[in-house]
């Protein structure tokens, strides 16, 4: 049976109309408890725009809300995990509309929950490294209604635990979708949101190329005859 056809659904012209949010990717392994520093290095007045950070796993989601509210006090740093009680993330949700209906100052801290489904605005987004495509998932509750007034930040980095001999991300996803993801953030570091495209294209070509049986596996391992 041949494979089916994949084709693109939106044309190649398609362009966003403005550039929500430009991206940083900071190289290397940074200490959870390094996150403050990096926000206060890479995104313009953090504690002054209300901000999102996402983690990979629920441990270090809380660990990062103990250590912002340490850092911020006075401030309205929320915690959402599918770990709580429904009834319980609805509320927080209701509360973070509430605050950005109000225009109020306030910083969440989320699993990978808060990157589908959920209609969020945010000044600035951290992102705890992860695939490329959840990467642009979080991406998109940054600036998410195109403000004309402001160009949000989004900031990428991959954090690891203080006794921690992996980071984060390792161990949740896969390690050929980590590799592409580093190779393809690595290339560029900085980039705006029109450039997300063909950054995923690439993106999506690096795992192909990563996960396809390379056409010499086999080669002088099988006699021929």
């Amino acid at each position: 049976v041949p494979a089916p056809e994949i084709r693109e659904l939106a044309p190649p012209t398609v362009r966003f109309p403005k550039n929500r949010h430009n991206y940083r990717f900071v190289p290397g392994k940074h200490r959870l408890e390094d996150l403050p520093m990096l926000l206060e290095e890479g995104v313009p007045s953090f504690r002054e725009r209300s901000g999102l950070v996402v983690c990979n796993t629920k441990r270090s989601a809380y660990d990062v809300w103990r250590t912002l509210r340490e850092k911020l006090p006075g401030e309205i740093v929320l915690f959402l995990s599918r770990a709580q009680a429904p009834r319980h993330r609805a509320r927080v949700l209701r509360y973070l509309r509430l605050l950005e209906h109000r225009g109020l100052r306030h910083f969440l801290v989320s699993t990978q929950v808060v990157e589908a489904g959920v209609d969020l605005d945010f000044d600035w987004v951290f992102r705890d490294l992860g695939p490329l495509d959840s990467v642009v998932q979080a991406a998109g509750r940054c600036n998410r209604h195109a403000s004309e007034e402001k160009t949000g930040h989004v900031m990428v980095a991959e954090l690891k635990g203080e006794e921690a001999r992996r980071p984060f991300c390792e161990y949740v996803y896969s390690s050929t979708l980590l590799a592409a993801t580093r190779h393809r953030l690595s290339s560029v570091e900085t980039f705006d949101e029109g450039a997300v495209s063909s950054l995923v294209e690439a993106y999506y070509r690096d795992v192909e190329d990563r996960t396809l049986p390379s056409p010499d596996l086999w080669k002088g391992g099988i006699e021929e005859g």
